[in-house]
This record gives structure tokens, sequence and C-alpha cells, in this order.
């Protein structure tokens, strides 16, 4: 038998089925995966050549990767590219799958342990969070692929877990009105600041960075550049994030109703020292709805019925769109323009077709 050369390695197959190709590189061992004996062998060649062009050190790990190792290093790469606030979702929602599987070699993440880990989290965890860790964790693996941590991406083998959407309950024109009455009764500021959404449309991040200077009051606009937002117990304050968000918004009387004699001393419009925390608002948010005698929704679901009432009117799809800052229309359908309980404009269109 011939005698292998320097950097060629050897080549097994895997009790799994899978080739491993072998090699010891500056007294390291390293070892590549393949579905063929061909590719591992190739994957073998691609290695000695990165070893020669002195890239090997830092694209292979002196040793095997835990997920939980892998994750973090993956969570820090993306908070030099994402908000820190997203930063924060990807890493809530992959908590609990880094609780069972933490501690795995990245190596030895298999479908089969993946899919056991999704089945016992369902029950314990909500769908939505599942559905998301899902969507963190394939993206989190699949860089380990790119990088040639892993031979494939275990979670392509894996069913997506599916999150249905609840049916929120519908605020029509006259549940809207009562609310509007509600927040001018209480006059607070996160009464004035729920008003102020429900005007606008504004998300409450937006209206949270609304400063004095930003409102235009004799042209009755404002303009949306920044919004305020929190990142566990830290507030921050930040440029908009696409932008489609950037966009100058026209103040109905019911928004100016809103609005208070501006405080030198506080740039911004509805809050001072500090903005109110999720906790405050969802709070205040179920004080008003029981106020109002309408069924509770979430603060952030007042922009959902401001783009409804939009529809209701007769806007089309082009201007709420702009409105609203989205980048895509797609948005403004599927998730914020729904047709109010009660409409009977499609009903009456037919009558007048079918007109006997």
């Amino acid at each position: 038998m011939p005698r292998r050369g320097n950097h060629e390695g050897s080549i097994r197959r895997r009790a799994d089925g899978r080739w491993e190709g072998r090699v010891m590189l500056s007294g390291r061992r390293y070892s590549v995966y393949g579905r063929t004996a061909a590719e591992a062998r190739r994957k073998l060649q691609e290695l000695a050549q990165r070893y020669r062009l002195g890239e090997l050190p830092a694209l292979t790990p002196p040793r095997p990767l835990t997920l939980n190792e892998w994750a973090e290093t993956w969570l820090r790469d993306c908070a030099g590219r994402l908000r820190p606030r997203t930063v924060l979702t990807y890493r809530q929602a992959l908590s609990p799958l880094l609780s069972l599987l933490g501690r795995t070699r990245l190596d030895r993440l298999e479908p089969l342990r993946l899919s056991h880990a999704f089945t016992s989290l369902r029950g314990q965890v909500g769908s939505r969070t599942l559905e998301q860790g899902y969507t963190y964790l394939h993206a989190c693996l699949e860089a380990a692929r790119k990088l040639g941590l892993l031979p494939y991406n275990p979670l392509d083998r894996v069913p997506r877990p599916r999150h249905e959407r609840g049916e929120r309950a519908a605020w029509g024109v006259a549940e809207a009105r009562r609310f509007a009455q509600a927040c001018h009764a209480d006059g607070s500021p996160i009464a004035r600041l729920l008003l102020f959404c429900l005007a606008t449309g504004c998300r409450l991040s937006e209206a949270l960075g609304c400063r004095w200077d930003d409102l235009d009051t004799a042209a009755g606009t404002l303009r949306v550049a920044r919004h305020v937002y929190w990142v566990g117990r830290e507030w921050r304050e930040g440029e908009v994030k696409t932008r489609a968000a950037r966009r100058t918004v026209p103040l109905p009387q019911l928004a100016r109703q809103a609005l208070t004699t501006p405080a030198p001393s506080y740039p911004y419009v509805f809050w001072a020292g500090q903005p109110p925390t999720r906790k405050q608002l969802s709070y205040a948010m179920r004080r008003l709805c029981q106020a109002a005698q309408v069924p509770p929704i979430p603060p952030y679901a007042l922009r959902s019925v401001h783009a409804s009432l939009l529809t209701h009117a007769g806007l089309d799809v082009a201007a709420t769109r702009a409105h609203l800052g989205h980048a895509r229309a797609t948005t403004t359908l599927e998730h914020y323009a729904r047709a109010l309980p009660g409409d009977r404009r499609a009903a009456a269109l037919l009558d007048g077709l079918f007109r006997l």
C-alpha cells in the first residue's frame, strides 16, 4: 500500500453512515465530514490548502466547540451587525433550547436529538417562542456550516414548529372612539401617549422617541426620526430602523389633543426622567380598556387598529404603507390593514352587481 503524503490524512466510514476525514496539522487533530468518501477527501484537501495559506487557525477551533460556546460566538457577531434589542430577542428565544442542548458538542448535533428537544419543549414554552428559537438556531448552525464547523445543517432535517396566530379582539370605530374618550378623561402622560399612537399609527418606540423639536405645530406634522426602547433594564435611543420608517406624519386633531404645553427642561413629549416600561404600559392599557368597556388589546395593537381605520375610510394600500413607515406593502396587508367587524361594503358591492 503506498504511503500517504504529508497532510493527506485518513478517511473512515462512521456508524451513522457519514465519512470522516482526519488529519494532524501542527500537532493538532482536525476532522471533516462528508456524505461520501470523495466529499470527505475533498474537504481534507481544502483543509490542507487553508493550512498552507495560514488561514486554518482562524477557521478551525483548537478543540471541539459546544453549542453553548458557538452560540455565544455567533451572538457576539450578531451584536456587531444588529440592534441590541434584536440580539436580546435572539438570546431569549434560544435560551430554552440551549438549556437542553447547550453542552452538546457542535459536531455531535444530530437531527434526532434536535427533534427530541423541540418535542420536549412543546407545551413548556409558547409556540411563537418555539418557532423563533427554530429560526435563530437554524441561522446559528448555518453560520457554523459555512465556516466548515459542521458538514451540514442538522436543522434542515427537522420540521419547523408551527405557530398559529390567535384571533385578537377586533375594534371597530365605536370601540376606538370610546378608548379615545377614556384616554382624554384619564389625562395621564401614558394615556396621552396611547391616544397619540391610536391617532397617528406611530409605533410605541417612535412615540416615546418623539421630541418637541420634531413637531411642527404650524404645519401640523411630526418628523419621525428616532425611537426609544428598552433593552433589559436599560433604555436606549437610536435612529429608526429603515429608510421607510423615517417619515413625516400628519397630525389629526385627535393627536394634537394628546399634546401638552412644551416643558423646556424635558425634551421628550410624553415622559421625563425615563420612559415608561413595558409593564407600566400594559397595566395602563388594561385599565383604560376597562374604563372604555372595550375588549383588551396590547398597547402595540393600537397601530393595527389605526391601520384598519384607514382601510375602512378608503385609504389605498400604497398610502397606508407610506403613512405607517413600512418598507413593503405586504407587511401592511398581512399584519395591519384588517377589515373592521361588521363591514358590509363587500356585500353592498355584490348587491349592486347582481341587482335583478
